[in-house]
């Protein structure tokens, strides 16, 4: 090997090192600063035993990433009602499918909308559930306002993932192959909305139903999940159509 080829490859071997070791540490400042996840940069397929690495691990499971599949098991199901538009009320209107306190604490809302004071918006008489609030989700329907902005949890199969998702190069509107092991059933799903930095384990009332997990317990185990981190284009899709890009993914990954 001549000698210019010799250094050209020996500094890029250091260049790729120097960018392991610079996102490491910024890993690690990530995990110091939130607490409730660890995300390594650019994870080896090995662990040097043969075993995978976890990329990710969160609320005590393990997310790992090969290639464009970013997958975790045995995970729960907790049920997001964010996006219905029966989600939440003021206290004293009506029924609402969630509690409140799970929308914000009354001086900061996260799960409804709110106007440029940050007052909560009310649905109105052309609204479905005038009186309640407009309940709101991370993806939203372009050129849609109010509550058909939103993607609906009662309608639409969904996963809820913390943030820290993104740094595994997924993205909003992605789609995913969601299973449970409790009832054998599976299910199509899209990434549409963002969960708590320190769970996992959040979906849809229609993915909980149409899984065959949907019951009073919020929570149930034994699910586990495929992301095709890349696979959507950043806007929602309708059920149907969710199905069908997902039934294609599979079938393209031999999951």
């Amino acid at each position: 090997m001549a000698l210019r080829e010799w250094i050209d490859g020996a500094l890029a071997l250091l260049a790729g090192a120097w960018r392991w070791v610079a996102g490491s540490f910024r890993a690690i400042g990530r995990w110091l600063r939130g607490g409730g996840s660890d995300v390594l940069p650019r994870p080896p397929a090995s662990d040097g035993t043969g075993g995978d690495v976890p990329a990710l691990r969160i609320d005590g499971i393990n997310v790992y990433r090969k290639g464009k599949l970013i997958t975790f098991q045995d995970a729960d199901l907790s049920i997001d009602y964010d996006g219905a538009p029966n989600a939440y009320a003021p206290p004293g209107v009506g029924k609402p499918l969630d509690n409140l306190r799970n929308a914000g604490d009354g001086s900061k809302w996260w799960g409804i909308a709110t106007d440029d004071t940050g007052k909560p918006l009310i649905q109105g008489p052309d609204d479905p559930y005038p009186g309640y609030y407009i309940s709101t989700t991370a993806l939203s329907w372009p050129g849609q306002e109010r509550t058909r902005r939103y993607v609906d949890s009662t309608q639409i199969s969904y996963l809820a993932l913390p943030k820290a998702f993104k740094d595994l190069g997924a993205k909003l509107g992605d789609f995913a192959l969601v299973s449970s092991r409790a009832t054998g059933r599976k299910r199509g799903a899209i990434w549409a909305d963002i969960g708590p930095r320190a769970k996992l384990g959040e979906g849809s009332i229609q993915l909980a139903r149409a899984l065959g997990v949907e019951s009073g317990a919020l929570r149930k185990s034994g699910i586990d999940v495929t992301l095709w981190a890349g696979s959507g284009d950043g806007r929602p899709y309708p059920e149907d159509v969710i199905q069908a890009r997902v039934r294609q993914l599979a079938g393209e990954g031999g999951v």
